[in-house]
């Protein structure tokens, strides 16, 4: 359950220009902050994505897609199918 919303999470920030606060994450899911928060974490701790700021002014960006070199997206499937 938690890798499959944290694919659907993961989508949705790469689909995303720039920097996403968890809120509008959530509402593009059909969801909740509070929902959204545990794979949010558990994709940082993954070093699929990055938190930047803090607070109301938390933003997340999927590094992989900032990296923009070969294979990429290769590594990204790598690692969520290995967590």
């Amino acid at each position: 359950m938690l890798e499959e919303l944290a694919t659907r999470v993961l989508v949705e920030l790469r689909s995303a220009n720039g920097p996403v606060a968890i809120g509008a994450v959530a509402s593009a899911l059909g969801t909740t902050s509070r929902h959204v928060a545990h794979p949010l974490s558990w994709l940082v701790e993954r070093g699929l994505i990055e938190r930047t700021g803090s607070r109301r002014g938390t933003r997340y960006a999927p590094l992989v897609a900032r990296r923009n070199r070969p294979g990429a997206a290769a590594e990204l499937t790598e690692k969520l199918a290995g967590a």
